[in-house]
């Protein structure tokens, strides 16, 4: 059994343990950064439920002269300021001691209270949670901390936490496995698409058809532009939300073929008569990502339509069928024909008409086309039924995930069961204070503050004379933390008769600070 069976309590997430937020050292410092070995985790170090690593990583020094603050090893991680709160509330557990950034919050748990139980009881909880304690921002979502910290939650004893935890990481991992068993067979099914299609364009796949009708593999060679009637830029005229005409994008070819759930309109008469797509126009999206330029489709008179801009309409000749050249250009060699040609811009890159014409490739005769058509699409509708299948898994797997979750902290009714030993366990939990994890100063260095840092700073700009110095020099020759220092000049700055002032290098393009008798 999975569920609770012992006493319980309903308590808040605010009375568990210590809470700390992060936030993000200077960029600008390199000191900070540079050869850093300690983790420091931002959103976009979750994933796994335990993180022992990060993308990013500080140094020692960071924590010494900064507010960043080691999170010890078993601490609860939630992610409260994303765009992916929108949907859904990611969290994860230390699995060493960590620095994290200001959109994480991190509970330290009071002793008795088990991380991974906590984790899986919000993960159980994600909806409510997400309803109650998000916020939306002028840029991106956020959780309001108190409300957070308020959100109810079961605690039972140690030992009911342990086994619960046992249970769902057995049960849970198997879950795992055989999710992660189809996201690789998916993954398996482009690469069988994609030898499929290297092996259509090498005479592979109708090897036995030409053998049966006794023809030799004799294909000429040629450009696209041999092949095809006209090249069209599609319509640059702005869409419209609702119109009587879809204006096909970039983001309606996927895959192959043409997607018609998230469309835009024209009305304008002029563009549907000089646009209007016919029947076999092959579309290719000329402007995208790197990855993503070159995508080819097909249209096949589904409803009238025209083309945007970013696409070039090819009309092919008697020569070409529209699906075999569009399986051509989403080929291995399109493909690779494609990245050869782009021109590369700021997160676009660009294959204008010109270099499309020039793409080449051998020819078949168009029975042969015929019986290469047929056989990739019969190939392409085995993998999308499959595909289909292995996706509805992965979808019962994440459903049967959550009912689990919620059936193992589900509770009716409030609490009756006596229990001293979580009762003390709780009231020990909301006195607790952690002990930080070591946070070590630099050798024979001494942190100062108050009249000792005064003298320590007026001092250096004395001795700096006209010339004075920047705040990092400053911050580099005193015995100080960051933002001790910070304060302390901004407190002389203010002063009615400021010892220090500022001034504006124009050679260095900086403020420098330096001594006022200077």
């Amino acid at each position: 059994m999975i569920g609770l069976t012992g006493p319980w309590r309903r308590v808040t997430l605010g009375e568990l343990g210590h809470w700390q937020g992060g936030n993000t050292p200077s960029k600008r410092v390199s000191a900070y950064w540079s050869g850093g070995d300690i983790p420091w985790i931002s959103p976009k170090d979750f994933g796994e439920e335990v993180i022992k690593q990060s993308q990013d990583r500080i140094t020692q020094r960071a924590l010494e002269e900064t507010n960043a603050a080691l999170v010890p090893e078993g601490a609860l991680l939630l992610v409260t300021r994303s765009g992916i709160l929108k949907h859904s509330l990611p969290t994860a557990v230390t699995g060493k001691a960590a620095a994290i950034n200001q959109d994480v919050k991190a509970l330290s748990p009071a002793p008795g209270i088990l991380a991974r139980y906590l984790q899986y009881q919000i993960e159980a909880k994600a909806d409510d949670l997400l309803e109650a304690a998000v916020k939306s921002g002028t840029t991106v979502e956020s959780v309001n901390f108190s409300v957070l910290q308020q959100f109810p939650v079961i605690v039972a004893t140690t030992g009911e936490q342990d086994r619960i935890v046992r249970r769902l990481e057995d049960v849970l991992g198997k879950l795992e496995r055989s999710r992660a068993a189809a996201a690789m067979n998916l993954k398996r099914l482009d690469d069988v698409w994609a030898t499929a299609m290297a092996g259509a364009f090498a005479g592979v796949l109708t090897a036995g058809w030409r053998a049966s009708q006794d023809l030799d593999q004799d294909w000429p060679s040629v450009t696209l532009g041999d092949v095809v009637d006209e090249m069209n830029y599609g319509s640059s005229r702005k869409s419209q939300i609702r119109g009587d005409v879809p204006v096909l994008r970039m983001g309606n070819i996927q895959a192959g073929r043409l997607d018609w759930s998230d469309l835009v309109y024209t009305s304008d008469k002029q563009e549907i008569k000089k646009h209007r797509l016919r029947d076999g126009d092959v579309l290719f999206n000329r402007t995208n990502s790197p990855e993503l330029v070159g995508k080819t489709a097909v249209y096949h008179n589904e409803r009238p339509a025209i083309a945007a801009g970013y696409l070039i309409v090819v009309r092919c000749s008697s020569r070409i069928m529209p699906d075999l050249l569009a399986h051509f250009l989403n080929s291995p060699a399109g493909r690779a024909y494609c990245w050869s040609v782009k021109s590369d811009g700021v997160s676009q890159s660009n294959i204008n008409s010109r270099k499309l014409s020039a793409f080449e490739f051998r020819l078949p005769p168009l029975a042969e086309q015929a019986q290469l058509i047929e056989q990739l699409d019969r190939i392409w509708v085995q993998i999308e039924l499959t595909r289909e299948r292995l996706a509805n898994v992965q979808n019962d797997l994440a459903t049967l995930r959550r009912q689990l979750l919620r059936a193992a902290f589900h509770v009716s009714g409030e609490p009756n069961e006596p229990s001293s030993e979580l009762d003390t366990m709780l009231a020990a939990a909301r006195d607790f204070k952690p002990n930080p994890p070591a946070q070590k100063r630099a050798k024979g260095r001494t942190m100062k503050s108050g009249a000792g840092l005064t003298n320590e700073i007026t001092s250096l700009l004395t001795l700096k004379g006209a010339a004075g110095a920047s705040f990092d020099e400053i911050r580099a020759q005193v015995s100080a933390d960051y933002d001790t220092l910070k304060a302390e000049i901004f407190a002389h700055l203010q002063e009615g008769k400021p010892s220090v002032v500022q001034v504006f290098d124009r050679e260095r393009g900086m403020i420098r600070l330096r001594a006022a008798q200077s």
